[in-house]
């Protein structure tokens, strides 16, 4: 009886990301003091190199992509959530999951320091 072959997809080695919400924080009075980050779930991530399609798909937008990883696929993600990489934050522009693959790419840019 032939052995099995099973996929072993590389590992995603560059670290780790969270996503999930950023809510407002006020003081009594009502003023913003600052903002709060609330994680829904971790995923391991690898990055990855823009292609010349990704500059023209997000340029016709007038949208600035400053970094795209790739993690494996999760249905509960949407292009709503907000990433956490180490003390940075990115706003997320798409969320691409191609059909025949476990994983998502995503398309991020920095968010400004609030």
């Amino acid at each position: 009886m032939a052995k099995r072959k099973f996929y072993n997809p590389p590992p995603l080695s560059d670290g780790y990301m969270r996503y999930g919400t950023l809510t407002t924080q006020r003081d009594e009075s009502g003023r913003k003091v600052g903002t709060k980050f609330i994680a829904e779930g971790v995923l391991a991530y690898t990055e990855l190199s823009m292609r010349e399609q990704d500059y023209e798909r997000f340029e016709s937008a007038d949208q600035d992509i400053d970094l795209k990883i790739k993690t494996y696929s999760r249905r509960d993600v949407d292009s709503k959530v907000k990433v956490k990489i180490g003390s940075d934050y990115y706003n997320v522009h798409k969320v691409d999951r191609p059909r025949a693959e476990s994983f998502m790419y995503w398309f991020m840019s920095k968010r400004s320091n609030d």
